[in-house]
């Protein structure tokens, strides 16, 4: 029994992770390395705030601090779009 329930809090928490990624490459700007740092408050490196964001060698399994600024940027950012897009229409 233990396995399955396992199984599926691994599964959920890919499928969350997924979802994380599908925000970030669709809303996060260019410059968006600065504005995480903010978000973190400490001094997390530019390098392991790309590293996440590129989901290089599963660095967002350990860094998931980072993967969460890094969506709150990329939401913020979607949020002002959508503002600019009233503002024209």
């Amino acid at each position: 029994m233990t396995k399955i329930s396992k199984k599926s809090r691994t599964l959920s928490i890919e499928t969350q992770i997924n979802k994380s990624y599908d925000i970030i490459n669709n809303f996060l700007p260019k410059r968006y390395v600065l504005q995480v740092q903010l978000k973190l408050d400490n001094n997390t490196s530019s390098q392991l705030i790309r590293n996440v964001r590129c989901r290089y060698k599963n660095y967002h399994l350990s860094n998931i601090n980072v993967l969460k600024a890094l969506v709150e940027v990329a939401l913020e950012n979607k949020k002002q779009q959508e503002e600019l897009k009233q503002l024209i229409n």
